[in-house]
């Protein structure tokens, strides 16, 4: 931006240097049939220069020659500024030998309709018909060479324009804000489509492509909002196109593709092609298949993006990487198999293909990269290649019909959010080799109900299962030492947790609003517990801590039932909970030891089962500890104690 900025200061420095050189020599002008001249310059012939005073008015014909002192000279150019800002002329009349239309020559000439220029132009200069507002039919010469900076521009009138093929060289926005344009041709000898070339062209709708185009620069396309139809004549050429941006391309706006005139629906490459540069069918309309030949190593950047009714892409073996956003939104595409050649792919290739039903990836790419494959909403069956080790952020999000994930033996690491609103997802089978998954992994996947974590997991990170509603059981493995905040947050089914041996930290919210769980047991190496981690836990009625140090309580909404729920710790530990800050708080407080020493004798055996029983049959209340007795903390003694009460006399141990 600061270097088109500088150049267009710069040409506008020039132009004026040359208005005011212009005017300093006034004195070397002719008046000849009422037009003034120069006789001699750069042109080798006779030059319309602007009058000393006042401005040509009317119709001016140009002749091809003038004699002056009894010499006749060609008429080679019109001159800087010679007819600028002469809103009174109304058509002009070139004849053959004209070669140079200057800088300016006919900038602002409001009430100009028609300009013809001859054969033998070869140079047109920059703002040379800048702001000719009415100007609607422009015949170009059949050897022009080079059209200047924003020679066109601003002729908000003008209804077509053929660039010949002699034509070589065209600066940038030359018909930038032409506002009326339909019809474009552009011949075969330009090479560069210049940054804001055609921007603004409002009313585009038809463009043909030279074959001889290889770069369209930034904005080339801007603002063109009406595009229909795109002529091409050689695919292969086109696929080898440098597109600046999405902007650059005449496709980008939805447009319908020809080749050779004929409305392509399945759409080929040539077997010539090796790679299919960025941007080079993007928004391109075509209803059927794409059909990528093994020559092609390569899809580039956007390439395919917006094709919105492609419905079936055929790779072949031979294809090795394609580019970030490759496929975006192609959301009539239903089936994809990548081929085993492939080994890398871009973020978001195949984003929001919602109709994808079917995806197989092959066996040699290694890492399926963030939002690949996100908002496939109707994506039911993904066959993952054997050498994925890697699923990126957010590859599966929002593919709310999947029901069922075998991810491979080769998985190392799930990102962030891969698998995060998969609301149907029931069944994942995780393969021991993985070794972390991303907070937000499978948040709001409603449908889980079972998951069993690898065993060498490091860490749950936060939001990993946040809202999976259904999910009943979790077991963590034993080398996780932190669960990080709203891990399981808001998981209401969740009635069982088997915490990890080597659990050192359990962070804010981790179980907040888990409001079925009834009972919870916190392993002796747990170190801390972090505001709110058991949050509205409204069912839990035990709470078991293993350590004997009391684990820092970050704040009073770790737990908030300390009056309904009882607190078991070791026996050597209870005058220091007594006195931890929160841990006070609960207003029943017992022994791990005592549970089960129903008599109080110190000791659990027969005799335990004896009161119990005792107490079930007649409510005695004199001979049984209530709270030892309480076996499934549950608050209230019966049949599931004494099941329990025996099970632990039988066996030794609680289940």
């Amino acid at each position: 931006m600061k270097q088109e900025l500088l150049k267009t200061m710069s040409r506008a420095l020039l132009l004026v240097c040359l208005v005011c050189s212009a005017a300093s020599m006034s004195a070397e002008k002719v008046l000849i049939d009422g037009l003034y001249y120069t006789l001699s310059g750069n042109y080798g012939g006779a030059t319309v220069e602007k009058p000393d005073s006042g401005l040509y008015v009317g119709d001016i014909d140009i002749p091809a020659e003038v004699t002056y002192n009894g010499v006749t000279r060609p008429v080679k150019a019109v001159g800087v500024s010679a007819f600028y800002n002469d809103s009174l002329l109304t058509s002009v009349t070139f004849h053959d030998n004209m070669k140079i239309i200057d800088i300016s020559a006919f900038n602002r000439c409001t009430r100009l309709k028609r300009i013809d220029l001859p054969n033998t132009v070869t140079y047109v200069s920059d703002f040379a018909f800048t702001g000719c507002t009415s100007l609607e039919t422009v015949t170009l010469s059949d050897q022009l060479i080079t059209i200047g900076w924003s020679a066109f521009q601003n002729c908000t009138s003008l209804k077509s324009i053929d660039i010949p093929n002699s034509c070589q060289y065209m600066d940038q926005s030359a018909f930038q804000g032409c506002s009326s344009m339909t019809d474009l041709v552009i011949g075969n000898g330009l090479k560069i489509v210049k940054t804001k070339a055609f921007s603004g062209c409002s009313s585009l709708k038809n463009v043909t492509i030279g074959t001889g185009v290889t770069e369209f620069q930034t904005y080339a396309f801007d603002l063109c909002k009406t595009f229909k139809n795109v002529y091409i004549s050689d695919v292969a050429k086109w696929c080898n196109i440098k597109f600046a941006s999405i902007l650059s391309n005449p496709l980008c706006y939805g447009s319908y593709l020809y080749i050779n005139g004929e409305k392509v629906t399945d759409l080929e490459i040539p077997s010539t092609v090796t790679a299919i540069k960025d941007y080079a069918f993007t928004c391109c309309i075509f209803e059927g298949k794409l059909t990528i030949p093994s020559s092609v190593k390569s899809i580039g950047l956007c390439s395919f993006d917006l094709c919105t009714r492609m419905t079936e892409v055929e790779f072949s073996e031979g294809l090795q990487s394609i580019g970030e956003d490759a496929f975006y939104d192609c959301y009539q595409l239903r089936e994809v198999t990548l081929p085993e050649s492939l080994i890398s792919m871009g973020k978001y290739a195949f984003y929001s293909c919602s109709s994808l039903t079917k995806l197989k990836i092959g066996n040699q790419l290694t890492s399926i990269p963030e939002d690949a494959f996100q908002w496939c909403q109707k994506l039911e069956d993904v066959q993952f290649g054997s050498s994925v080790k890697e699923l990126g952020a957010g590859s599966f999000f929002g593919c709310s019909t999947l029901v069922v994930l075998n991810l491979p033996e080769s998985l190392r690491k799930i990102g962030v959010s891969a698998f995060g609103q998969c609301a149907r997802l029931e069944t994942i089978h995780l393969p021991d080799s993985l070794l972390s998954i991303g907070g937000d992994a499978f948040g709001h996947c409603s449908a889980i109900y079972t998951i069993v974590l690898p065993p060498e997991l490091k860490k749950i990170e936060s939001n990993t299962f946040t809202c999976c509603s259904a999910l009943t059981e979790i077991v963590i493995p034993d080398q996780v030492t932190s669960i990080g905040s709203q891990a399981f947050y808001n998981c209401v089914s969740l009635r069982s947790i088997k915490m990890s041996k080597s659990l050192k930290t359990i962070e804010s919210s981790a179980f907040a609003d888990c409001s079925s769980l009834t009972s919870v047991t916190i392993p002796d190496s747990v170190t801390s517990i972090g505001s709110g981690a058991f949050n509205r836990c409204n069912a839990l009625r035990e709470v078991k801590s293993l350590a004997i140090t009391p684990p820092a309580l970050s704040h009073q909404s770790c737990f908030v039932v300390y009056d309904q729920a009882r607190l078991l710790v070791p026996q050597e530990a209870l005058a220091a909970y007594s006195t931890a800050q929160y841990w006070n708080l609960f207003n029943k407080m017992v022994a791990i030891e005592q549970i089960g020493d129903a008599d109080g004798n110190g000791e659990i055996g027969l005799a335990d089962i004896t009161a119990l029983i005792d107490y079930l049959l007649n409510s005695d209340e004199s001979a049984i500890n209530l709270d030892a007795a309480d076996c499934d903390g549950n608050g209230q003694l019966g049949i599931a104690d004494l099941t329990m009460l025996i099970d632990y006399v039988l066996n030794g141990s609680w289940n």
